[in-house]
């Protein structure tokens, strides 16, 4: 999904890559010639071709003719590839022409002799940290320039970073569906409208919204170098849709617990990296370098082992209960506390840094210690409600926030209107002589079935978190066909617990669509 993705229909004839050769070769001229075909993606195809007259090889990728564009896509890939062209930095494999003819339109770059950090990670394993933070700072130095330059690339992924071969240099490649900032997003990105890779795709990109800024390329960094280091992704599913709705959902995973023996500072590097609110993220590529840059000097401070002076030890033994309760004071003093209020109506599991996960249940508070810092990631997530198979309802909700932990009385707390998102959890009590099957967010884009059955007679059952609206619904249906709907609940709903009660009654279920107007 490297290259732009507009709307296109398949055309009946697809034409050979020779074709395409021969076409190219006459919409480039005499100074080129068209030789192998080196790739082929679902919107281009990418052509090795030498420059007789500068004697040079190049990469030229030409948007694939056997799909039907539109003419504003051809004009925005146009714009973009230039503004690409503009790029003039080490790890940037520039673009050295734009053109078109012939039908075609294409682009030209060098032709790189490297390997792909994808292929390495299927051919080596997970790096080690040294190595995988050298290829992740050459990223962050492309993409400083890009963004200075106001292009956000969009698509970060182990296929789009390429390793010079016998150098070693870091090369970001393939700006393909790159985004100018600032450049008329209106009408080049709807909302809806979902572009980049599932598996490192941020949250705001996998929702289609249209305002997707530099920050989700920092977070696209963050899962690929989460991948470098575990050895896989951070969220993994049995299709693109599962992926997309857990960078959305699911609690970001703790890269120490993934992992054995990696440092605090980079698992929680990472976890900032991946938070769901991107106002928690870095909020720039060189401040997140700067923060690898001393994350890595942190970790090459080594204690010094002197000889201690008999004197010294004889004093320590006199005076051992001050000089311990000295030392405890300043191992203390490198802690600070903080208290989470669980406001939910179930247990939470909260996570900071490596430390062990903690549960706190329904209505209850804990505290923890986290290192004394300018910023500690602290994540929580809402323990799921499970059904009659032992499958989780509804969707997952977390948090991750970013705390500055030198100051003292931190509070935090697990609330289902803690985030960007609100969610709210039906209880559902059913009065009637069958059991009830449900809806939630009928006729909206959040839709969804709760996958589960609440028999007749039960009380107060919860069926799982669901984004709340203001319009938000949830449908009873029984097995005979008949539905009762409780519509517009985004005014009834418990803001801090997610909580609102519906019961059902006989009467309500109708052939069509009944109104509940009973909350209770």
């Amino acid at each position: 999904m490297s290259d732009p993705i507009p709307t296109v229909t398949q055309a009946i004839v697809s034409p050979s890559p020779e074709t395409v050769a021969l076409r190219l070769a006459r919409a480039l001229g005499a100074q080129y010639e068209v030789g192998r075909l080196i790739g082929r993606g679902g919107f281009a195809e990418v052509y090795e071709v030498m420059d007789i007259q500068l004697d040079r090889k190049l990469a030229v990728k030409v948007l694939r003719p056997d799909l039907l564009w539109s003419a504003g896509t051809l004009t925005r890939f146009r714009d973009e590839a230039r503004a690409i062209a503009r790029l003039d930095h080490p790890n940037i494999l520039s673009i050295y022409f734009v053109g078109e003819g012939q039908g075609l339109v294409y682009y030209a770059m060098p032709l790189v002799d490297g390997t792909p950090l994808s292929e390495v990670l299927r051919r080596d394993g997970p790096m080690p940290v040294p190595q995988a933070l050298t290829v992740i700072a050459g990223v962050l130095a492309a993409l400083a320039h890009a963004h200075a330059a106001g292009l956000i690339h969009r698509d970060i992924k182990p296929d789009n970073i390429l390793i010079e071969n016998g150098t070693g240099r870091v090369l970001l490649v393939d700006f393909g569906i790159a985004k100018r900032i600032g450049a008329g997003d209106a009408g080049t990105t709807q909302a809806g409208f979902v572009v980049g890779t599932p598996t490192y795709m941020s949250p705001e990109q996998a929702l289609g919204q249209p305002d997707v800024d530099r920050r989700a390329d920092l977070y696209a960094v963050g899962a690929v170098l989460f991948q470098m280091v575990a050895g896989s992704p951070p969220y993994e599913g049995a299709d693109s849709q599962e992926v997309a709705g857990k960078h959305v959902h699911a609690p970001v995973p703790v890269l120490a617990a993934r992992k054995r023996g990696v440092p605090d500072w980079l698992s929680d590097l990472v976890t900032r990296a991946l938070a769901k609110d991107r106002s928690a993220r870095f909020q720039d590529a060189l401040e997140m370098l700067e923060a690898i840059r001393a994350g890595g000097e942190q970790a090459e401070v080594k204690p010094v082992r002197k000889r201690i002076p008999t004197a010294t030890v004889v004093l320590a033994i006199v005076l051992g209960g001050v000089i311990l309760a000295a030392l405890l004071g300043g191992i203390a003093s490198r802690k600070t506390t903080v208290t989470v209020m669980n406001r939910l109506p179930v247990a939470v599991g909260v996570v900071s840094g490596s430390a062990p996960e903690i549960r706190i249940g329904a209505g209850d508070s804990a505290q923890l210690e986290v290192p004394r810092a300018e910023s500690v990631s602290l994540s929580w997530y809402a323990i799921p409600v499970k059904g009659p198979r032992n499958q989780p309802l509804g969707v997952e909700l977390q948090r991750t926030l970013v705390l500055d932990s030198r100051a003292r009385g931190l509070v935090v707390e697990a609330r289902a209107d803690g985030g960007s998102q609100p969610m709210f959890q039906p209880y559902i009590t059913n009065n009637t002589n069958q059991p009830l099957s449900f809806r939630i967010n009928v006729g909206s884009a959040s839709e969804r079935d709760c996958n589960c059955t609440v028999p007749p007679g039960a009380k107060r059952i919860p069926i799982g978190f669901y984004p709340l609206y203001r319009n938000s619904s949830v449908r009873a249906v029984s097995p005979d066909g008949r539905i009762a709907t409780f519509p517009r609940l985004g005014s009834e709903v418990d803001r801090a617990t997610g909580v609102v009660r519906l019961t059902f009654n006989a009467r309500d279920l109708r052939d069509s669509t009944a109104l509940v107007a009973r909350i209770r």
